[in-house]
């Protein structure tokens, strides 16, 4: 289903392309503004992180799959089957530790860090993908003010994962009757058909 995209989404992205390319050609001046915080916050989280030490390897957009037996492998050229994937919009990492960085552009609520399931899914793609048991999560929306940080250890990690694989087995074992229509229904393309939302 077309759906057409509003003029706040349209910010956001581009916002997120030129945080990506590290870029701001093309940027207006309220984008500009918004990359500019992102930007700095995003620094600011890395010194923090990591003091002067820059040797970290830096993945941005970079898609992550798991398997059913937990596996976690890059997405792109991979035949694996993949039951769960997820893409962080900024990853560094050490042979120890990683942090992820998510960017919210737009003046909207969100969640803080230690609360975000999208993050703690992101720590455990990217815990095991790089082999760290160390990640800092972090969102960035400079709009609301600091960002948000949690940590996660090698405890809170597997914690993590046995959570992310329990929510696919209740996923995968779920039936149209069990169907939960809520707020989340908006970035659902099949919301048009669906009876849940629409009853």
């Amino acid at each position: 289903f077309r759906e057409e995209q509003s003029e706040e989404a349209s910010h956001g992205d581009k916002v997120h392309l030129a945080l990506e390319l590290d870029d701001s050609a093309g940027l207006v001046a309220d984008e500009l503004a918004t990359w500019e915080m992102c930007r700095d916050q995003r620094f600011d989280l890395l010194d923090e992180w990591n003091g002067d030490d820059f040797a970290y390897e830096v993945h941005k957009e970079r898609r992550l799959g798991m398997t059913a037996l937990g596996i976690v492998k890059d997405v792109d050229g991979s035949q694996l089957k993949f039951v769960f994937s997820g893409k962080a919009d900024y990853v560094a990492v050490t042979p120890t530790k990683a942090i992820i960085v998510d960017y919210k552009t737009l003046h909207g609520e969100h969640d803080h860090a230690a609360k975000n399931d999208q993050l703690r899914s992101l720590a455990v793609l990217v815990s095991r993908r790089f082999k760290v048991d160390q990640v800092r999560v972090a969102i960035v929306q400079p709009w609301k003010g600091k960002p948000t940080v949690a940590d996660f250890g090698a405890a809170d990690l597997v914690a993590a994962g046995e959570w992310l694989m329990d929510a696919l087995k209740r996923e995968k074992e779920s039936t149209p009757d069990q169907a939960n229509p809520g707020d989340w229904c908006k970035y659902c393309k099949a919301r048009v058909k669906c009876e849940a939302f629409n009853s």
